[in-house]
């Protein structure tokens, strides 16, 4: 069985590296894109199994990644990561149909559970 293809997006660097490392050394092939435009060319070339989303606080830009994403591929879950102070767009997220969100500091145990979910229900779209 190949592993869970994850695609983390942050705007932050640091933060994207690290989250990417623990992911990797949970078994997960995991890649890191550090804006829109990569991430959108990582989702041609190579489509990740779920997709962890970083929301700012209140920036719309972040929507339209996940709109974009979605309109490129319908089957690719997204997990949100919610800064302090971004909820309402977070709550936007999901009516825009990511898969679902948790608060940041986000626990990693609690990340790879929603991953592990998220991709039960990405394999069972594309059955």
């Amino acid at each position: 069985m190949q592993p869970v293809r994850v695609l983390t997006i942050a705007e932050d660097e640091e933060f994207s590296d690290i989250l990417t490392d623990r992911l990797r050394s949970w078994g997960f092939d995991a890649t890191a894109a550090d804006n829109r435009r990569e991430a959108l060319e990582t989702v041609l070339v190579r489509p990740p199994d779920v997709v962890v989303l970083n929301l700012r606080a209140e920036h719309d830009d972040d929507l339209e990644t996940l709109r974009l994403l979605r309109s490129r591929n319908r089957n690719i879950e997204v997990i949100l990561l919610i800064c302090k102070g971004a909820t309402t767009t977070g709550i936007r997220g999901l009516e825009l149909g990511a898969f679902d969100s948790l608060p940041q500091p986000v626990e990693l145990g609690e990340l790879i559970e929603k991953i592990h979910l998220a991709c039960n229900r990405h394999i069972s779209t594309m059955e």
